[in-house]
């Protein structure tokens, strides 16, 4: 009677199951269905439940309305061993979503290879395979995507076609055992901060305009960072007028800027133009007297350096200064040499030029525009231990003026004038002489003869009146004979 009870209980249970759960079995008759039961087994809880396929769900249990390959309302895919109409849960009781997954692995493909993981609690494993996401109501359309992890141990993101097209990776992760090496994208555009990127990386920042370092550094646009083993640096791209005006700024801290380094290694950099042909090649526009560069700190009072072009009937290059009272100077090795004022006076050794041409800050010469001459300095506010020139005459005849030619290098015309070298041995502080080429001169400064003649002719004016007195002398006692 036990033996009766347990198989009637048996074949009851096995009925409602197929019933419920396999409805495929009543009308498909190539279906085979094993169910193993034990005693006692109440409100048909199974050990074991094995099928070929199965359909779950308050709809799917309708064979005329679901079934595999059928001539029925909805015909499933007869590859689909599984169908499922509601959420299913794995380690839950309340699944939120089709598939809710809580406290453990979900393996797809091979062998579980959890040992192998740094934690032992992955929730989720590709071995070789896809994972595709689909768009809703369109599973075979372009828009569906995919994850692979690929034996080259790779991590692959891509446009998953459904059978259409060619699978592409729109982001690639490589590795080296536990360390991340790159992350691409090989096609497409990146946006972030924004929803449609219209370039390869577009990037918004806020409307924040940075005034100063600290701003830069807490608020930028981006921040990319370079670091080493000693230093730590920062890159920063920001805004300094309110969207209008990016900027690049180099520090290390909000309070720290760093230098800014282009084509360290060598190549080009071009302003205005895609084919720079030196290091700093800058095109502006093509308009008369247009500025190409300026540099300054804050024009008008602490000075403004430009370059413009000139016009179409005058093409020139201006080099000078931008505002309306600046000076500009000239040095070598960081000391001033030459300076031209606002007025156009320039200055040689002479930082206040009051001529057009001023030499030496005091006992230089200089060129009036009111008389349209030079003047070499001579006041006697700089001169001292003042001597007359002594035997003049006999100095001015130990000076020979010749007529030369000069040598083809130097023009090769016909002139008049001195030998320095000759005029050296007789008056040495009129004749400057080459440091490199021992015993040969550079020149002589003709205007300082001029003293020597006038003395000369003192003396011989001198030797005139007494001449002149001598005769008158010898004509008196001439007359009184």
């Amino acid at each position: 009677m036990l033996k009766l009870k347990s198989a009637l209980l048996s074949l009851s249970v096995s009925a409602l199951a197929i019933a419920l759960f396999f409805p495929g079995a009543l009308f498909a008759a190539d279906e085979s269905i094993t169910v193993t039961t034990y005693y006692p087994s109440p409100y048909g809880v199974y050990r074991e439940m094995r099928a070929q396929r199965m359909a779950v769900g308050d709809n799917y249990v309708s064979g005329s309305s679901y079934c595999w390959g059928g001539t029925c309302t909805n015909t499933i895919d007869t590859d689909a061993d599984l169908v499922v109409e509601g959420n299913v849960g794995i380690g839950t009781v309340t699944p939120g979503a089709k598939l809710s997954v809580v406290g453990g692995d979900v393996i797809v493909g091979g062998t579980s290879r959890q040992a192998s993981l740094a934690t032992g609690t992955s929730l989720f494993e590709l071995q070789d395979h896809y994972l595709a996401l689909y768009s809703p109501g369109a599973p075979d359309q372009e828009k569906s995507w995919g994850i692979q992890a690929s034996s080259a141990g790779q991590f692959l993101f891509q446009t998953y076609p459904q059978g259409k097209g060619t699978i592409a990776n729109w982001m690639v992760v490589d590795r080296t055992g536990t360390t991340v090496d790159t992350v691409s994208f090989p096609s497409g555009n990146v946006g972030i901060g924004m929803s449609s990127p219209a370039a390869k990386l577009h990037v918004a920042g806020g409307d924040w305009t940075a005034t100063s370092l600290s701003d830069a550094w807490n608020t930028p646009i981006a921040r990319f960072r370079v670091a080493s083993a000693t230093y730590d640096g920062y890159l920063l791209l920001t805004d300094v007028y309110g969207g209008y005006t990016p900027a690049l700024q180099s520090a290390s801290s909000a309070s720290t800027a760093r230098n800014l380094t282009l084509n360290p290694f060598g190549g080009n950099v071009g302003v205005g133009t895609t084919t720079p042909a030196y290091p700093l090649d800058i095109k502006g526009a093509d308009t008369d007297n247009a500025i190409l560069a300026r540099f300054y700190s804050n024009t008008g009072s602490r000075g403004s350096f430009g370059i413009r072009n000139g016009t179409t009937t005058n093409p020139t290059t201006y080099i000078g200064t931008l505002g309306g009272s600046e000076q500009l100077a000239i040095g070598t090795v960081n000391a001033e040499r030459i300076r031209i004022n606002a007025s156009g006076y320039v200055g040689i050794a002479n930082t206040s030029p009051g001529y057009l041409l001023t030499m030496e800050a005091s006992g230089g010469g200089y060129y009036s525009v009111s008389d349209h001459s030079w003047h070499n300095g001579s006041s006697i506010r700089w001169k001292e231990n003042i001597k007359p020139i002594p035997n003049a005459l006999q100095l001015i005849m130990k000076l020979q003026g010749v007529y030369f030619k000069w040598k083809p290098k130097y023009g090769g015309s016909q002139d008049i004038g001195f030998i320095a070298e000759d005029v050296g041995k007789v008056l040495p502080q009129v004749v400057s002489y080459d440091p490199k080429a021992s015993g040969f001169a550079n020149g002589m400064d003709y205007s300082k003869i001029t003293a020597l003649l006038v003395e000369g002719v003192k003396e011989q004016q001198k030797e005139i009146e007494g001449l002149k007195a001598e005769i008158a002398s010898l004509k008196f006692k001439i007359a009184e004979k």
